[in-house]
């Protein structure tokens, strides 16, 4: 099974953090994100290789960096579109099976990968991870790779599984704290820097001082405080 990662342009990436990071921390975070998620990637035995679809030349650097392959056709279009020609593309050499993640699952793990092949058991049939606070799909696996179509978008959990029973498979739904856990609200991002974690996000975040900043209590709340003190 081969795995396919979508990824946006970085000056595009993340907008709805805008609130609490400026353009510059947003591009580092998606960076940071997309590492981390290919390094799982990539050191999971069970994959047989990972591409990377997208049209950043940044991101093109950091697929070649950790061994994965770069799929650019297409991939400025509809975020679906474009998965379906990098997974038509990878059919036209024979890959029978394809796992598509999102990029921005800071808390992903081989473990998580493994437990979605184990799903399958190496017959047709489809896997989906959705996202645990807005029903978004973090993950589809797919064999054969074209069972069932790519519908992205707002609760597109609810509509891979439909267009699944639609095509004859009962999904296997897969719910863990890697698979479901992803970074799109300002509130995500607050609730990821509460507790450390291994990988890049993380470290990102600390060195950079965001951390710090978003743990920091508001002046808001400092003159609530000040206010109940008085009473």
């Amino acid at each position: 099974m081969w795995i396919l990662i979508p990824c946006k342009r970085l000056e595009l990436a993340k907008l709805r953090l805008a609130p609490v990071l400026s353009a510059l921390e947003r591009r580092g975070l998606a960076e940071a994100m997309l590492s981390d998620v290919l390094e799982v990637a990539m050191t999971t035995q069970s994959i047989q290789g990972v591409m990377v679809v997208s049209s950043d030349s940044t991101v093109a650097k950091i697929a070649q960096k950790f061994g994965a392959k770069f799929f650019s056709r297409h991939s400025d279009t509809d975020l679906s579109f474009a998965l379906t020609v990098a997974r038509d593309f990878l059919q036209s050499t024979a890959v029978k099976g394809i796992m598509t993640i999102s990029a921005d699952l800071p808390r992903l793990s081989s473990n998580d990968i493994n437990r979605v092949q184990a799903s399958l058991g190496g017959q047709p049939g489809v896997s989906l991870a959705p996202a645990t606070k807005d029903l978004g799909t973090n993950l589809i696996a797919t064999s054969p790779a074209s069972a069932i179509p790519y519908m992205f978008g707002k609760g597109s959990f609810l509509r891979h599984r439909k267009a699944a029973r639609i095509r004859g498979f009962e999904p296997a739904i897969i719910r863990t704290p890697g698979l479901g856990f992803d970074i799109d609200h300002p509130e995500d991002l607050q609730e990821f820097v509460l507790h450390r974690s291994e990988g890049r996000t993380f470290q990102y975040l600390y060195e950079r001082g965001i951390q710090a900043r978003l743990l920091a209590p508001s002046k808001k709340d400092s003159s609530d405080k000040l206010a109940k003190g008085a009473n």
